[in-house]
């Protein structure tokens, strides 16, 4: 079965080519680059698990993590930023959050992060 991922973030670029990677892992993916935009297409197409970005305008990654946990909480969210703040790791953890990847992203650990996160399916 293929496993349907969720790409979120506002940098298209950097969204399109982790889209792009994921879907040579063998996954399906689609690219949100806003929070309402991907709670849109969490809504349509109920994919299996969602890459994250802390950082996204008007609603950031933490109430999008909300959202989504409130109405999906089977739905796998893995978070990623730039940012490296403790308080917002602890923060996305608590609401439910799978892992919290850092950028630049390592493409092997964003790989092996995926892999045990469709594990827990």
């Amino acid at each position: 079965m293929v496993r349907r991922i969720l790409v979120v973030d506002d940098e298209q670029v950097f969204a399109a080519a982790v889209g792009e990677y994921l879907n040579r892992c063998g996954y399906s993916t689609v690219v949100n680059y806003s929070g309402e935009q991907a709670l849109q297409t969490i809504e349509e197409e109920s994919p299996d698990l969602v890459v994250l970005d802390y950082c996204l305008p008007r609603m950031d990654g933490l109430q999008v993590l909300r959202r989504i946990k409130e109405g999906h909480p089977k739905i796998v969210v893995i978070m990623m930023t730039a940012y490296g703040t403790g308080e917002g790791e602890v923060e996305a953890m608590k609401l439910g959050a799978f892992d919290f990847i850092h950028k630049p992203v390592d493409v092997h650990a964003l790989r092996l992060v995926t892999e045990k996160a469709v594990g827990t399916l």
